[in-house]
């Protein structure tokens, strides 16, 4: 199920919480998000491409960044608006002033997305995570997005705001908590 579905489960009060990323806009004050895990974005191309060559190495970043206003006019691999990754990619853009990138193919399948761009067939943006999930068949360039453009996404709890939760959800969401935690220090 996407993000949007299972919030409007937890609205219905068919869920009593969700581990989920966070929306970049709130559009359901109701919902609280307790923030774990903040999971940066990054750009995937193929290694031909040449806006890799204006990527600069930047202190704390893992890969080269690129100055995401470079996008415009683009063509770009993109998701299905319902998706979360989706959401934030377009905020992204947003943020950087870009207002127009030629949609070559919208999919529902992040690594679809990871392989086609890393075979040059579009740029497309994915949460660091989930690039290293990817199988690498095709060797992409993946580049790092300045911090300025908010180009992240954060895993979160989602409650209603002042709902009861049961000592089992209590536990359950320690145990996230814990895990993370252990996660982050490894």
């Amino acid at each position: 199920d996407n993000t949007m579905a299972l919030e409007r489960q937890l609205l219905s009060g068919a869920l009593d919480f969700l581990v989920i990323h966070a929306p970049k806009e709130v559009e359901h004050p109701t919902i609280e998000y307790d923030i774990l895990q903040r999971d940066p974005f990054v750009i995937i191309m193929s290694q031909d491409n040449p806006l890799v060559c204006q990527a600069e190495k930047k202190e704390g970043y893992p890969y080269p960044v690129l100055e995401v206003r470079l996008l415009e006019n683009q063509p770009m691999i993109m998701l299905s608006r319902k998706q979360r990754i989706r959401q934030v990619t377009d905020a992204i853009l947003k943020c950087a002033g870009v207002t127009h990138v030629q949609t070559f193919i919208t999919l529902k399948n992040y690594t679809t997305a990871q392989l086609l761009a890393g075979q040059g067939l579009g740029i497309t943006m994915v949460p660091l995570q989930y690039s290293r999930l990817t199988v690498r068949q095709s060797s992409p360039a993946l580049l790092s997005i300045h911090e300025k453009y908010a180009a992240y996404w954060d895993m979160c709890i989602a409650t209603l705001r002042g709902s009861f939760l049961s000592k089992a959800d209590q536990l359950f969401i320690r145990c996230i908590r814990e895990f993370l935690q252990t996660d982050n220090e490894l």
